[in-house]
This record gives structure tokens, C-alpha cells and sequence, in this order.
């Protein structure tokens, strides 16, 4: 029997600051894994790109997230992922390849006072 599960590819952005790209099921229980709890959509982080959070994160002990916050301006905490922008009946899309490359870049990158454009 074929999975049929649809696939999205995003960006994991973790509070040690490892990033990985990878392949998940578009589904509510492998994002909230991710996360760590019930998720939260912070729109509009970069071009065409959402930022999902745990919509409780600030309540719960996680470290502060750098990257994560870099890309967001506010503070965020805890494991976070990057989608492309949701589609037209509202479902999220794949990181783009451009971001996808920035993140691999931001994360190989050695000097902190380095400033990305997305």
C-alpha cells in the first residue's frame, strides 16, 4: 500500500542552533513534535516564508532561540520551523530553495556580526 500522506519540506531551526532541512508529513502531530506543543503560525518572517512556534513556548522552560529570533525581530523560544507561505485553501507550502540556502549559510557562518537579506 502507497503512503499517501502529503509531504512538506521545511526548515528546522533548533534552540542549540542546528538547522536541518527535512521532510515531514504534512499532518498536525509530526509539527507539533517538532515544536514541542500545540502550534502557533508567525506570518510573514521573511519573503514568503511563516515561522511555526509552540503557541506556549514562552510559558515553558526553553532557551531563547537566536536564529529563530534573528529571523522573526522578536524573541523566540524553543524548536521552530520554516514553511513556505500557506497555498490557496490555506495549507502550508515547502521552504523555498532560497531559504532553505540561507539557513545552511546562517548556520555555517562563523561571524556573528554578519547581516542577511532574504
Amino acid at each position: 500500500m502507497e503512503d499517501s500522506k502529503r509531504k512538506l519540506t521545511v526548515g528546522i531551526i533548533r534552540q542549540t542552533g542546528k538547522i536541518e532541512i527535512k521532510e515531514i508529513e504534512a499532518d498536525l502531530k509530526p509539527m507539533q513534535d517538532i515544536v514541542g506543543g500545540l502550534i502557533e503560525i508567525v506570518r510573514d518572517v521573511a519573503p514568503d516564508t511563516d515561522m511555526v512556534v509552540d503557541e506556549e513556548g514562552l510559558f515553558k522552560d526553553y532557551a531563547v532561540n537566536p536564529f529563530a529570533s534573528l529571523i522573526a525581530g522578536q524573541t523566540i523560544v524553543g524548536d521552530v520551523f520554516l514553511t513556505g507561505k500557506p497555498d490557496s485553501e490555506g495549507e502550508s507550502t515547502n521552504i523555498s530553495s532560497k531559504v532553505a540556502s540561507f539557513l545552511m549559510q546562517m548556520q555555517n557562518d562563523t561571524n556573528p556580526t554578519t547581516v542577511y537579506y532574504v
